[in-house]
């Protein structure tokens, strides 16, 4: 997919501000992010703390379209290296879930 299809679809998710950082430098425009997204697609272990009102505001937005999850494909437990190698091969255009 090119840059200007990926950046589209950021911004059809709800994208307030979209940065192609191979064309702009974030710190040029003087401009300050509540939140920045990287969106390489470099497998890496997250340790989070949930907490119930990040939680209760993640379900808000969700819930009044504002975020969307996108979901590529759903694959059964069985064809977890399936769905890995799928995404380490770059196919992945959203999340990849695997089912119970």
């Amino acid at each position: 997919m090119c840059r200007t299809a990926k950046v589209d679809t950021v911004r059809s998710l709800g994208a307030d501000h979209v940065i192609d950082y191979t064309r702009e430098d974030i710190r040029a425009a003087g401009r300050r992010y509540d939140v920045i997204l990287d969106t390489g697609q470099t497998l890496t272990t997250l340790i989070c703390s949930e907490n119930t009102p990040d939680l209760l505001a993640l379900t808000k937005l969700t819930e009044s379209g504002q975020v969307r999850p996108v979901i590529d494909r759903t694959y059964p437990l069985s064809q977890t290296p399936a769905a890995i190698q799928y995404m380490r091969d770059g196919h992945a255009q959203g999340k990849v879930v695997m089912s119970l």
